[in-house]
């Protein structure tokens, strides 16, 4: 889950540098240096990291290694050209495609300018370039016309999490096998939209053992007093004591933290403690977190690494190890959650086209499960696409669980031909649940087992904890 680094020596790294300053010298350099004179003796002063990843991009090594969740909201597009030869309204929909595939598209609309709220959750694993939000124009006869896309760059989704609209749609971009079409470079209008990356998530409890470390030293100094931070990713979740003046600490000392994020990498890093300075860094090692998920378990000796800022990779303490246990385990829950289902907007009209003179309107109900299992539902509301419920829900709950998933169904309108469908559903890990506590607000509905779905719905949820 990080940019896919590729290997290349350094000096040949600046070569290609140099090569891309004399051709436009203002761009490239300016990410890195800020402009001005003395170019080339500016890139001499940068560090390889520095500038490996100021200038990756650049060369074109953006693609990204990810491993998580694509969630799409497409919210509206505005002033569409209208390709029609009969001068009808457009009827827009939108293919999302990822490195040419498409992966989904909304369903149709019409209008020039149309309210979308549909929303797409798209799983990701594997090296990519780029997502394209490519907008076309259904027609009756004939393939569907073009009216212009958004690109959005995987590798910054990576770093940034997030890419929002609105954004002017642009011509298409072709790949390598694909004919051109003049028409394709004509196009007007915007799309409003917010698409998130959500890495594989470390929900849960985290149970660490550090039991003891070996060859614990540091260059110019007879001893150490060390001790051992806990960090997932940058964030700090505890340490150890300090051992007094030893190259062979032992701990057995034993911690839990309830979990809850995007968190890629576990951290065990050694440190001495100085009582006049400030705490010197030894060593550490680094684990990844979806490792431990798939493991639960992981124990043993590991070899620790060291490094310092003029090194550019870890190198191997000589004879320094570290020896500790971790173990994973889905959220516990043991309480009460409350959740008051409130109402539902812009709910798509599935079946409006059995009967479009007498449509009213969806008639819905929202069931709330626990890991697949059903623990309540509202009562229906008939004839509306924007229905109030006013309910509360009540579960108990113990014992290890994952998700709460929330859906609104469709009730069926002809007993036996046309059955009940979900018009939407949100996902909650329970584990989020465990963290805040309290979760209220609209919120984009998503498809339920790949159904379409569109609209928002608003809840109040509330966990309370047994005492």
């Amino acid at each position: 889950m990080a940019h896919v680094k590729q290997k290349i020596g350094f000096h040949l790294l600046k070569a290609k540098i140099k090569e891309e300053i004399k051709g436009r010298p203002g761009e490239v350099l300016a990410a890195a240096t800020g402009g001005g004179n003395g170019a080339e003796d500016k890139i001499a002063k940068i560090s390889p990291g520095q500038l490996f990843e100021k200038f990756k991009k650049k060369l074109g090594w953006a693609d990204a290694e990810l491993d998580g969740t694509l969630k799409i909201s497409l919210l509206r597009a505005d002033g569409l050209k209208n390709t029609s030869r009969f001068n009808h309204a457009p009827e827009p929909y939108v293919s999302i495609l990822l490195d040419g595939a498409e992966k989904d598209r909304s369903t149709k609309k019409k209008g020039s300018s149309v309210v979308i709220k549909e929303y797409f959750e798209i799983p990701i694993k594997g090296k990519f370039h780029g997502l394209t939000l490519r907008v076309f124009d259904k027609e009756m006869v004939g393939s569907d016309d073009f009216l212009g896309e958004v690109q959005v760059s995987l590798a910054d989704l990576w770093e940034n999490r997030k890419s929002k609209g609105p954004s002017s749609l642009q011509p298409r971009k072709y790949l390598p096998n694909e004919i051109k079409k003049p028409e394709d470079e004509k196009v007007s209008g915007s799309l409003d939209y917010l698409v998130e990356y959500k890495p594989s998530s470390l929900d849960g409890r985290l149970s660490v053992t550090i039991v003891k470390a070996e060859g614990i030293e540091r260059s110019g100094h007879s001893s150490v007093d060390p001790y051992v931070y806990i960090l997932l990713d940058s964030v700090v979740l505890g340490q150890t004591t300090y051992k007094k003046k030893v190259r062979d600490p032992e701990w057995n000392e034993s911690f839990e933290f309830d979990v809850a994020g995007e968190y890629t990498s576990l951290y065990l890093s050694v440190w001495d403690r100085d009582r006049i300075s400030l705490d010197d860094y030894i060593a550490h090692l680094t684990l990844p977190t979806k490792e431990l998920v798939q493991k639960k378990t992981i124990s043993g000796t590991f070899p620790l690494y060291s490094q310092n800022e003029k090194e550019k990779d870890p190198v191997a303490l000589p004879g320094g190890s570290l020896t500790f246990s971790l173990k994973w385990s889905p959220p516990i829950l043991d309480g009460n959650i409350k959740m008051k289902i409130n109402h539902a907007s812009d709910l798509i009209r599935r079946h409006s086209k059995i009967n479009p003179l007498t449509w009213k309107g969806n008639n819905t109900y929202v069931e709330v499960l626990l890991d697949g299992e059903s623990k309540g539902k509202t009562k229906v509301i008939k004839h509306s696409d924007d229905p109030k419920y006013d309910e509360e829900i009540s579960i108990d709950v113990k014992g290890p669980h994952q998700l709460v998933e929330v859906v609104v169904w469709e009730k069926e309108h002809v007993p036996g031909i046309v059955a009940g469908e979900s018009l939407g559903s949100l996902r909650i890990s329970t584990q989020q649940i465990v963290v805040e506590k309290r979760i209220y607000g609209d919120f984009v509905l998503g498809p339920y087992n790949g159904s379409e779905a569109g609209g928002s719905l608003n809840f109040e949820l509330a966990y309370t904890k047994t005492a």
